[in-house]
């Protein structure tokens, strides 16, 4: 991609969503087309390889599909969905119906529920390097869910579904506070 094309305003990646949203994209192409530029604009060196660390899609192990470090310490860790799948579902999410359940030990998600939230929620309570200052994130690129560290992740709520007190901020694209609500939260620290 050409970086000089790359888009440089939320208005941008609405005229781009706009243009691509019928489209079949893959996770791989909704990840770079949409939310990436988002990650951009909220401070961060996509390009560093230091900062912001790619899944390796042929590890057999299980990692968030985007880790963005800052000073080391992982920040941001995201679960990145394609604009189509069945596994990001935002109706459940809002209405928190039965989603983000694990099972026991160790920490893993009914696949079969095409569950994204359940997803990010094990990886989170496997990964060592994620902790309770970690932003865990889920999106497709056009709604974005930024969940609450402590009580996704507390030990006792891992058993059960997710509920509001979960949920930190929730936005899409379209909507006239995301960039207060989505893009500050995600922002780079000075």
């Amino acid at each position: 991609m050409d970086v000089t094309k790359y888009p440089d305003s939320i208005e941008k990646i609405k005229s781009l969503y706009d243009k691509i949203k019928s489209c079949n994209l893959s996770e791989i192409d909704t990840q770079v087309l949409l939310i990436e530029p988002v990650l951009v604009l909220c401070g961060w060196d996509i390009f560093d390889p230091n900062s912001l660390k790619r899944a390796n899609r042929s590890a057999k192990n299980h990692q968030f599909d985007i880790e963005i470090y800052n000073d080391e310490k992982m920040f941001i860790a995201i679960e990145c969905k394609s604009l189509s799948s069945k596994e990001f579902n935002i109706g459940k999410i809002k209405s928190r119906n039965g989603i983000g359940k694990l099972i026991e030990k160790p920490r893993k998600w009914k696949n079969k529920d095409k569950d994204g939230t359940g997803q990010l929620r094990a990886y989170c309570s496997n990964y060592s390097q994620y902790d309770d200052s970690t932003l865990a994130v889920l999106t497709n690129g056009f709604d974005w869910v930024i969940f609450d560290h402590d009580k996704f992740t507390r030990e006792e709520n891992l058993l059960k579904p997710i509920d509001s007190d979960c949920i930190a901020a929730h936005n899409n694209l379209n909507d006239s506070c995301f960039e207060t609500q989505i893009i500050a939260k995600l922002k780079k620290p000075n």
